[in-house]
């Protein structure tokens, strides 16, 4: 659509010096219907300039954001919104990582933290004694061992060696009634039974943990536990913002690349006007977004 027109120069048209001035007057209509025709048929008339080269793709400009934030932002020549789409990518990258090395450190405290409090072998004195007590014990008796707190027993070292595979099938007895089984490696749920499940775990604490009471060794390792499940789903939480940047900056991009196309475009053309008594071309410049 014109918005306006600029008056250059007035300049007669090549085609005019072949005008008998002297001759009567042309009809005005007739004379301008002339001139116009001569005119819009004529392609060395009229030049057009884009201001921008080639226009952007929108499609292009939204894979380009879509993969990485603020590349179809920079395809579009809209540096300051790529800029800051970019920045926002790095930004939660990091937040990324500093969260998830920060479960994994308080994670790996925490194994540790059970591992020393939580006496594997406590445990298994407490399935002997249930499997004698049941009548269900098909092994030598075993000699137990001291442990703490003060009156508490574990199996010694030999007899864990020998009976441990015994000791994981007699955990499936149903006449024990045991409601969970402990791993037979300490994976993620090895370290989350022995806290969470103190009415059968619970006698494996070194400061004497029950189900009715929790012992500050527990409590600590629990409050380890959950700041380590923070700082993992805080980590979640970054990469989901990533995603919605991605989004967002391909909306974005899109919306540049159209408003890259909407450049104003210029163009030199004749006109038939008179000036006077004689019909000349009048050239101008037209502006149009």
């Amino acid at each position: 659509m014109y918005r306006f027109l600029l008056i250059v120069f007035l300049l007669p048209l090549s085609v005019l010096s072949e005008v008998n001035k002297e001759s009567s007057p042309i009809p005005f209509n007739e004379k301008k219907f002339e001139l116009s025709h001569s005119f819009s048929d004529s392609a060395s008339i009229t030049t057009a300039r884009a201001v921008n080269d080639k226009n952007k793709s929108v499609g292009l400009a939204a894979f380009f954001s879509a993969v990485i934030p603020g590349a179809g932002e920079f395809y579009s020549k809209a540096y300051l919104r790529g800029a800051l789409f970019l920045g926002i990518e790095a930004g939660l990258w990091s937040g990324y990582f500093i969260y998830e090395n920060k479960g994994d450190d308080m994670d790996a405290t925490m194994r540790a933290f059970g591992d020393e409090h939580w006496l594997e072998r406590k445990y298994w004195a407490k399935v002997y004694n249930d499997a004698v007590n049941a009548g269900i014990w098909q092994g030598d008796p075993l000699i137990l061992e001291d442990a703490p707190p003060p009156g508490s027993k574990q199996i010694s070292e030999a007899d864990y060696n020998r009976y441990i595979s015994y000791f994981q099938k007699l955990q499936y007895n149903p006449e024990l009634g045991y409601t969970h089984q402990l791993p037979d490696s300490k994976t993620q749920q090895y370290y989350e039974m022995i806290y969470k499940y103190q009415h059968q775990f619970g006698i494996g604490w070194d400061d004497g943990s029950t189900a009715e009471h929790l012992s500050p060794n527990v409590v600590k390792y629990r409050d380890m536990r959950n700041q380590s499940n923070d700082y993992y789903q805080d980590a979640t939480t970054m990469v989901n913002l990533v995603l919605l940047n991605h989004l967002l900056s391909a909306f974005d991009a899109a919306f540049a690349a159209r408003k890259y196309n909407r450049t104003v475009n210029f163009s030199l053309r004749a006109y038939p006007q008179y000036v006077g008594r004689e019909l000349v071309g009048i050239y101008g410049v037209h502006v149009s977004w």
